[in-house]
């Protein structure tokens, strides 16, 4: 949904990748695992902080025109956890 309102292809949030191909302690992809689990390697999009600003949102929208996309989760253990006020702001 961030790529639609966007307009183009958003990079995934570090909540909503697949945590079994992704290097925690780098918060990038780990390459290895990637290319051995579906050989995507570069082909896949950028994991970034949930505060990650795309870009602004498509006019074809009619949305304000100074609006801007930002990743999200799509519901993971991280967006549970703010839903549920079991986190503090920063």
């Amino acid at each position: 949904m961030a790529g639609l309102l966007a307009g183009k292809i958003a990079p995934i949030d570090h909540g909503d990748g697949p945590h079994e191909l992704m290097d925690i302690r780098t918060k990038g992809w780990h390459s290895r695992a990637l290319d051995a689990r579906c050989g995507l390697g570069e082909k896949i999009a950028a994991l970034v902080p949930s505060t990650h600003i795309i870009g602004p949102v498509s006019r074809r929208f009619g949305l304000n025109e100074n609006a801007v996309a930002i990743v999200w989760s799509g519901g993971q253990s991280g967006a549970a956890l703010i839903g549920l006020g079991l986190l503090e702001r920063g």
